[in-house]
């Protein structure tokens, strides 16, 4: 397992699969300023490569950089795994160009990105397939090359993102189990107690040892 710098955490890891290239993973990192990646289908790691070792607020932090990130009109859905790390412009509405396929100057929706490809002979450039919402024609393969124009960019929020709502929950739920252990803890020291009072000496070390164990967890837990 790769160790990172301490100013940067992994905050998710994604597992993905190409027909061709097989399994591979993502990983996500944050250095409080910047989200990057790792791993690619171009660039394989190991699933255990790194570990997720960011806390909630390092992961909540993060989702604000990327909210903060986001502007109207820009296409934020990137394959992790193409080539160059082009736009996608899935879910982007777009004007087209010398299309000979699909018609030009007019909206179309792109419904999915098809990345570029060797067929054996020669590289097939990537493409784009587009639907025209008031039609409903679709057209499939159009070079990505022919868009002219993004319309109406995507804002696409990580499937890693912490909501307000969701990171409220998690501190809450962390502090509920939190009180749960330290009671379930507390009680378990007073049960050793009581039982020490009925152990000869020669035996105190036997519990001595738990006792002094779980003080010290009491006192890291309510610190």
């Amino acid at each position: 397992m790769t160790s990172l710098s301490t100013k940067t955490v992994c905050i998710a890891t994604e597992d993905r699969y190409d027909h061709s290239m097989g399994a591979y993973t993502v990983f996500y990192f944050f250095d409080g300023e910047t989200v990057t990646t790792k791993g690619s289908i171009y660039n394989p790691l190991s699933f255990n490569e790194y570990e997720v070792n960011a806390t909630p607020e390092e992961i909540y932090s993060a989702s604000l950089k990327v909210l903060n990130q986001l502007e109207d009109g820009y296409c934020y859905n990137k394959y992790a795994d193409n080539r160059n790390g082009a736009n996608t412009f899935i879910g982007c509405v777009v004007s087209l160009k010398r299309s000979r396929k699909a018609p030009n100057g007019k909206p179309l929706k792109v419904l999915e990105y098809n990345d570029r490809f060797y067929n054996g002979s020669y590289w097939i450039d990537s493409s784009i397939d587009l639907i025209d919402s008031e039609t409903g024609l679709t057209y499939t393969n159009i070079s990505v090359n022919c868009i002219t124009e993004v319309i109406t960019g995507v804002k696409e929020i990580p499937f890693w993102f912490l909501s307000k709502n969701e990171y409220d929950n998690i501190i809450k739920k962390t502090k509920e189990d939190k009180k749960a252990l330290i009671k379930d803890k507390e009680e378990v020291l007073k049960v050793l107690i009581d039982i020490r009072k009925l152990m000869s000496e020669k035996d105190l070390l036997l519990v001595d040892d738990r006792i002094v164990l779980i003080r010290n967890e009491l006192i890291s837990l309510k610190s």
